[in-house]
């Protein structure tokens, strides 16, 4: 074995012990809930047996060290990556209020014991790690933006984000791909025309086999991108059946007016994906005048001539799939429970956003939707608002009536559990 391999292993097994030792430390460390420690050591299992990994290394050929190190060191960054999301966890700026309100609606679509860790990153997208996360498999792990991760006004996003892992755990993506790709088949035989244009120059023989393999290829990226989009979709109509009118500005308020950057194929147009919230909110009465005004299209990729068709035709197909992905949505939502009913949902928005004028929690409402809700209007509405600090800000003024809400509803059900 080489000097440079000797020294690659030893760096190798230095960067384990390091990040063995972090969880080691973060694990005497307090956490407002038992998930985040539960994660630390199923994290700290792993590193340590890729300590058991590198220690066979210098016992294997060259091609085998070559890959085993490739493999620890992917493992290495991802794990770093994830133990960063369990530290934020434990950060005073989330708001702990609405962690197990939320993780009883997450366990509602799961029948295995759901584990639910709910932190932040410093990037302006929630995010998500859906029950399939290699190094956490029984773990939902959603993040809010760093600088928002207090301003409980756009915690709905992390209803779309629960979405990602309601898909998955579904096999939607198995379930519809196959239509879904005839669907892609039946368009191009539609449109001979694209397959021409995106020909390079050759010979006849030359040109069959390259529309052979073009056509493969475009059909496979239709069917992906078309997928992708309807799972945005999808994840959308889940965070507007729990959140209502909230889920439609808190959407607004991470997301308009967009970037105005080049559209990627893994996503609607972001003023498409207002439009149909905007029409499929109006059935459940969370209804916005002119919602989808505020929103403005990335750039088309007609410079970029294959992504542009590839675009073209997924939207196509996708088109055809929208109402299937609500009434998916709806029926997934049912299925766990979560019946939307407008009259009540009007009654309880109302009910809160009177309490909130007042400056007052409410304790009688269960649903964080319903009081999220209230709370938008009352910041949109910033004459009712009658903030009790002077330095405190309208949002935060709002979201502490909801986290106070939450806190007055929890008590008094204890409460009544107590005099059982």
């Amino acid at each position: 074995m080489s000097e440079l391999d000797t020294t690659s292993i030893k760096i190798v097994r230095g960067k384990l012990e390091k990040l063995v030792e972090q969880c080691k430390t973060l694990l005497t460390d307090d956490f407002p809930y038992a998930d985040s420690k539960a994660a630390l050591y199923a994290l700290k299992a792993q590193a340590e047996r890729l300590k058991t990994q590198a220690d066979v290394i210098p016992s294997t050929s060259m091609a085998t060290r070559q890959q085993l190190r490739l493999h620890i060191s992917y493992k290495l960054e991802s794990l770093t990556y994830i133990l960063g999301i369990i530290t934020r966890s434990g950060a005073m700026r989330n708001n702990f209020e609405i962690y197990q309100p939320f993780k009883l609606i997450c366990s509602k679509f799961f029948e295995e014991e759901t584990h639910f860790i709910l932190s932040s990153e410093w990037n302006y997208t929630p995010f998500t790690y859906p029950m399939n996360l290699q190094e956490l498999p029984d773990f939902i792990i959603i993040g809010l933006p760093a600088p928002e991760s207090n301003n409980v006004l756009i915690f709905p996003a992390a209803g779309h984000e629960l979405g990602h892992s309601v898909w998955l755990k579904r096999n939607l993506s198995e379930r519809y791909s196959g239509e879904i790709f005839v669907e892609a088949n039946e368009f191009l035989e539609n449109n001979t025309g694209i397959i021409n244009s995106l020909l390079p120059p050759a010979t006849e023989g030359q040109a069959d086999l390259f529309a052979k393999q073009i056509k493969e290829q475009f059909l496979s990226d239709v069917t992906a991108s078309c997928l992708r989009q309807l799972e945005e979709l999808f994840c959308d109509f889940i965070g507007l059946r729990l959140f209502g009118e909230g889920y439609l500005h808190a959407f607004r308020y991470l997301v308009a007016p967009g970037d105005g950057s080049q559209r990627s194929t893994n996503y609607p147009q972001t003023k498409e994906r207002a439009k149909f919230l905007q029409a499929y909110g109006a059935r459940i009465g969370a209804h916005i005048d002119n919602y989808a005004d505020d929103f403005m299209d990335g750039r088309d990729r007609r410079n970029l001539a294959y992504e542009h068709f590839v675009l073209r035709a997924a939207d196509f197909v996708r088109d055809k799939h929208v109402e299937e992905m609500y009434l998916t949505a709806t029926k997934c939502t049912e299925e766990a429970g979560i019946v939307v009913n407008e009259a009540v949902s009007a009654q309880e928005i109302a009910m809160a956003f009177k309490y909130f004028e007042n400056g007052m929690p409410l304790d009688s409402v269960g649903s964080i939707g319903h009081l999220i809700s209230a709370a938008w209007r009352m910041f949109l509405q910033t004459d009712h608002v009658k903030p009790t600090k002077g330095t405190q800000s309208v949002m935060g003024y709002v979201s502490d009536l909801v986290l106070k809400s939450v806190e007055a509803y929890d008590f008094k059900k204890a409460m009544k559990s107590a005099q059982r």
